[in-house]
């Protein structure tokens, strides 16, 4: 029964509410505060609202019951109501009197939803009125004004909102969320400009001209102490530069430079400046704000010179002329504050130091040019330079230089210059020449009567400067300006740009001071000395100048004038010359007074005059103390050879050119200008040309000369004419000529003589080629000039007569063998042998060869060697002979050439067997690098390089063998054709031309050879032991080969000569000596093999039954017997791996027979 009771209450309440517009709810806070519920509730009231407030339980019950006719009161349900019901009503001014909207603007704005209040027209503004905010996308804005801003520019903004006058949620919330939401910003930069320029103050007025009033001074005072609190004066501040927001006493000022502070204690430097445009603060302007622009720095203090010049700089004042009371006025203040300002601030700019000079406040002074009267002004600085000076300076006219007499107003910030400091002034700027004539005679008086106070370097500097006036009327310096009292005025009297001009009486006062000072050229100095040489060398065509030179000497030689300090150009035409000439010093020279000297330059170079007074020292700078030139002497010496002057002159030319060092281009010069000339002085007192010039080895008749005397004592001469063509000895051209010279001349013994003297050096001297040599002449038996190739050499003697004389001609006999060996002289005896074609000379460099060869084998090899060739030969018989005897003593021998008779003077080895050779070991024996049987395979020896081993003993050898006789000679200088190792002859040619190289042969049964045919059954090697004659120059070896060495070598091979015939077909092996007074010789011992030979067919084998007997002087000492058993196999049957084998020899076991063998044949 009670549930239904209620539900029945609720309902009807439900039903009854239902009637009302809205049932309020109020926030749980607002139910706490009674007070503002009511108030808000009696606004909406009296709006026409019509509200009730259930207890709370019912409103619950509405919530619960979700009655869309019922409406709870909201700051959104409020807003929207207000929006679409009251507007009107709010806009009466009844209702603004009587309805408090301040109470509705915080009740919208409570749920911070600044969107509520837009539209409605609940928003106080400055004009006093209230208005509907927008949304922030409309164009018309509100600027949201604190109560510092308003109390600035309140005037400027009817519609701005003063946060200050609304409650402290509202103007909370329009801070942080207006500008986003709502049509209002926060005041700004760009605000405040516009604040700024509609100020009742400042609309409507010309700011840059007029005087700002008392109200436009207190705006503007109000507004820099807001300035210094605004929180965005950062951004402000450079938007400011450009607004006149600073009142001076005569304007506003822009905020974008300083303006500068009164100064109560000096009123009249404040008006002086203020009349020159500087801007004072007006004294009125607010002490608070005063410090605010002294804070953001556009205030400063009048002693604040740095600024006060930018000031200037920027805005150059329109005063051009102050008077001296002011100029003086700002001059003080500038200086009296130049310390504490430069101090406090630095250095001054250029731009300010220029706007200080550019003010007219600088005492000035200065002379008139035509009166020398001094005037003052205060003026401009105009240059870059200014000094202090005092009322009595001279005042020169210096280039950019101000002179200031300041009077004590800026003793200590510059020097005040002395006179003379001035003077010096003057000096160091080189303005003397600038000054006119009535200010440089007051400088220069003054000068004078400063006496020796003057410093060195001051009249040194006067001396130079040049500002004197020269009676030509230019300016010259005043060493430049000849003293009457100089020594050397009488040759600067027609020059008047020399001389200073006295012209009128200022001129004559200022020289008079100038010669005081002893400015002018007093004395012979370098310069002036040097200077009357060129001015005379620039006139030397004129004839009048001779005397001058002739005057210039004797002022020389009179004062005394030291010339080692000039320094002169030698080609200067100023030398007085005998023949009335002016030339340089390199052009002439003084009478030497010896014919010697003057005979290294007459030619050349012209003579000083007789009347010209030449001192030692001025001879000395001219350079006649050294040596003559050696283009001089070059010169003079291609004269005195073209006019064939005496032999005399030439040598004392080459004396001095030859103790000169001559360059390359002066040696040029000099064979360029002989060149085809006779010009070498000869002992025979006659020129000739070099080549036909010697040191040594001159032959007079042959047009050869030998140099002269004194000319080859001297080392340089000589060394020169040897660079010039000249030789210690003919050249082989020379040697050419002097042979065609005599062949011009009649053919006698003496001429003959000397082309043989001349041939000899030819031999001796060069190292001709065939070509060389093919351009002699040789003289014949009829002392006639020959072609060396018609010419034969005599060498068979008095047989000279059998041969018929067919085309050429026998040399001149004294003529030797040497000689015609080193002239490559055919042989008379050597042109009708039949002299076989020389062949491969041993290879190499044979003399290397044999040499290099012998280091390989020993001594004792030389007997293996040889009896290996003689086996290969096919030889039954090898005998070695110690041979001491030789040819015939007492006549002249008849050999290929005398120089080898000292071959057949000593003892020899002789190595014979009983073979004979075919050409190809003749070719052979001379091939040994290749090898005479290279291609036998059966040969054990050959003729390779153990054939060499017989130069163990000696230095050549002989092969007689066949027809032919071999002399082979390694070292390529004992046979009589030059450079032949190897010379093949007929026997019988060797028997008809030169028997006696058979000599050591005679009466040898071992040696019969058949004299019709030339013919020799055997092989005989003559080898003529190694004596000491042999050695000298190229030899094989220095060691000498006595007998009793080679007997040694015997008694060494005797001990296996036995055993050397048992695998070969040699049947005796023996040794012989042949005394020096015996015919034949004597054995001294032989090994001799007796061979029986049984062949076995049935296995090809062949036994041989081999008995050795030994003896000794005729006598047998003993018997061996041997059986050698051989066997041979077809080729085909050789295995194949062994073919080509090089070895010829096969290995067998040899061994004694038993006692009682039985050396029959066995069936």
């Amino acid at each position: 029964m009670a549930f239904r009771e209620t539900v029945s209450v609720v309902g009807s309440i439900r039903s009854i509410l239902d009637n009302y517009p809205y049932c309020v709810g109020l926030w749980r806070e607002i139910l706490q505060n009674s007070d503002d519920a009511k108030a808000v509730k009696q606004v909406f009231v009296d709006l026409g609202f019509e509200i009730t407030r259930p207890p709370t339980y019912i409103i619950n019950m509405l919530r619960a019951g979700h009655s869309n006719r019922t409406k709870f009161l909201t700051p959104e349900t409020a807003a929207k109501e207000l929006k679409n019901n009251y507007i009107a009503k709010l806009q009466l001014p009844a209702t603004r009197r009587n309805i408090p909207f301040s109470t509705i603007l915080d009740y919208l704005l409570s749920a911070n939803a600044p969107a509520n209040i837009i539209g409605i027209p609940i928003v106080p503004v400055a004009s006093g009125e209230f208005v509907a905010l927008s949304a922030a996308s409309h164009t018309e804005t509100h600027t949201l004004l604190e109560e510092g801003d308003a109390a600035v520019f309140s005037e400027c903004d009817r519609g701005a909102v003063y946060l200050h006058l609304l409650s402290p949620s509202v103007a909370s919330l329009f801070r942080q969320y207006g500008p986003s939401v709502l049509n209002v910003n926060a005041l700004n930069p760009d605000r405040v400009l516009k604040y700024l320029s509609s100020h009742p103050t400042r609309a409507s007025r010309n700011l840059t001209t007029d005087t700002p009033d008392s109200s436009s001074i207190a705006f503007l005072s109000s507004f820099w102490q807001w300035f210094n609190n605004c929180a965005f004066r950062g951004q402000l501040r450079p938007k400011l530069s450009p607004l006149y927001l600073i009142p001076c006493s005569q304007r506003l000022r822009q905020a974008e430079y300083p303006v500068f502070k009164i100064a109560p204690n000096d009123p009249i430097l404040i008006q002086l400046l203020s009349g020159m445009g500087v801007p004072i603060l007006s004294p009125t302007f607010q002490a608070l704000s005063v410090s605010v622009l002294e804070a953001f720095g556009l205030l400063k203090e009048i002693n604040d010179v740095h600024a006060l010049l930018d000031h200037l700089h920027r805005s150059p004042s329109t005063t051009s002329k102050l008077s001296e009371n002011d100029a003086k006025l700002l001059l003080k203040h500038f200086v009296n504050n130049f310390p504490n300002s430069k101090a406090l601030r630095g250095a001054f700019t250029w731009n300010q130091q220029r706007t200080l000079k550019a003010l007219p406040i600088f005492p000035v002074t200065s002379m008139d040019r035509n009166t020398g009267a001094k005037t003052k002004k205060w003026s401009p600085l105009t240059t870059s330079r200014f000094y202090d000076v005092n009322s009595n300076n001279i005042l020169p006219e210096i280039y950019d230089t101000t002179f200031l007499f300041a009077e004590g107003l800026i003793d200590y910030t510059m020097m005040q210059y002395s006179e003379l400091d001035v003077l010096n002034l003057s000096l160091q700027h080189n303005c003397l020449p600038s000054q006119s004539p009535v200010i440089l005679k007051s400088i220069m008086v003054v000068l004078a009567s400063q006496g020796e106070r003057l410093s060195t370097q001051v009249v040194e500097s006067l001396k130079k400067s040049k500002f004197l006036c020269a009676a030509n009327g230019s300016l010259a310096a005043p060493e430049d300006l000849i003293d009457p009292s100089n020594p050397l005025y009488p040759l600067y009297s027609t020059e008047r740009h020399r001389i200073p001009s006295t012209s009128n009486p200022i001129q004559s006062e200022t020289v008079e001071a100038v010669a005081k000072l002893k400015l002018l050229n007093r004395a012979m100095t370098v310069k002036n000395v040097t200077d009357r040489i060129h001015w005379i060398s620039n006139n030397h065509d004129n004839p009048e100048y001779i005397d001058k030179s002739l005057q210039l000497l004797r002022i020389i030689d009179e004062q005394g004038y030291h010339c080692g300090s000039l320094t002169l150009d030698p080609s200067l035409k100023w030398i007085p010359t005998r023949d009335n000439k002016l030339v340089s010093a390199n052009e002439c020279r003084p009478d030497p007074r010896n014919n010697e000297r003057l005979s290294l330059f007459d030619r050349v170079l012209k003579i000083v005059h007789s009347k010209a007074i030449m001192s030692e020292p001025l001879k000395k700078v001219l350079g006649w103390d050294q040596p003559i030139a050696t283009s001089v002497l070059i010169g003079q010496l291609r004269l005195v050879v073209d006019n064939k002057e005496s032999c005399q002159r030439v040598i004392d030319i080459l004396k001095h050119l030859g103790s000169q060092t001559l360059t390359g281009g002066e040696v040029d010069k000099l064979k360029n200008g002989l060149d085809g000339k006779r010009w070498v002085p000869t002992s025979h007192d006659c020129l000739v040309e070099p080549s036909f010039a010697v040191m040594q080895h001159s032959f007079p008749e042959a047009g050869i000369y030998e140099i002269e005397y004194t000319l080859r004592q001297r080392s340089g001469v000589v060394n020169l004419l040897k660079t010039l063509g000249c030789s210690d000895m003919p050249s082989f051209s020379t040697i050419v000529s002097g042979l065609t010279n005599i062949s011009r001349q009649r053919a006698t013994l003496q001429t003959a003589t000397l082309a043989l003297s001349i041939l000899k050096l030819a031999a001796s001297g060069f190292s001709m080629t065939d070509s060389q040599r093919n351009q002699l002449l040789v003289p014949d038996d009829s002392y006639y000039m020959q072609p060396i190739h018609k010419v034969l050499f005599n060498d068979v003697g008095e047989r000279a007569i059998l041969v018929p004389r067919d085309n050429f001609h026998l040399a001149f006999p004294p003529l030797d063998s040497t000689l015609a060996k080193d002239l490559n002289l055919d042989r008379l005896g050597l042109k009708f042998v039949n002299l076989q074609e020389p062949f491969e000379d041993m290879g190499a460099d044979p003399l290397t060869l044999v040499q290099t060869t012998l280091r390989q084998y020993k001594e004792k090899q030389f007997m293996t060697e040889f009896l290996a060739n003689a086996q290969d030969a096919g030889a039954t018989k090898f005998a070695v002979i110690v041979n001491d005897f030789s040819a015939v003593q007492g006549k002249e021998k008849r050999l290929l050439c005398p120089e080898m008779e000292k071959f057949y003077d000593c003892p020899s080895v002789l190595v014979y067997n009983n073979s004979v050779f075919s050409d190809q070991d003749f070719e052979g024996i001379c091939r040994t690098h290749v090898g005479g049987k290279g291609q036998n395979l059966h040969s054990i020896g050959q003729f390779g390089l153990g054939v060499l081993t017989m130069f163990h003993v000696a230095e050549i050898a002989i092969v007689i063998s066949g027809s032919y006789a071999l002399f082979i000679d390694p070292s390529k200088t004992h046979l009589p054709i030059a450079s032949r190792t190897a010379l093949k002859l007929p026997l019988k040619d060797l028997l008809s031309w030169y028997p006696d190289h058979l000599a050591p042969l005679q009466g040898l049964d071992l040696f019969n050879i058949d004299n019709m045919t030339g013919y020799y059954h055997g092989t005989l090697f003559m080898l003529p032991l190694r004596s000491t004659s042999h050695l000298g120059g190229r030899t094989i070896s220095s060691t000498v080969f006595p007998t009793s060495r080679f007997k040694q070598i015997l008694r060494d091979f005797r001990e296996s000569a036995a055993d050397s015939l048992l695998f070969t077909k040699l049947e005796s092996i023996g040794a012989m000596h042949r005394r020096t007074s015996s015919s034949n010789p004597e054995w001294d011992w032989e090994f001799a093999a007796e061979r029986v030979i049984s062949q076995q067919s049935s296995n090809n084998t062949d036994v041989i039954q081999t008995t050795i007997v030994e003896k000794q002087d005729g006598n047998k000492l003993s018997k061996a017997k041997w059986t050698i058993v051989s066997s041979s196999l077809p080729p085909q049957n050789i295995p194949e791996a062994r073919r080509n084998h090089p070895s010829k020899h096969v290995h067998v076991l040899l061994y004694p027979p038993p006692r009682n063998f039985d050396y029959s044949p066995r069936p």
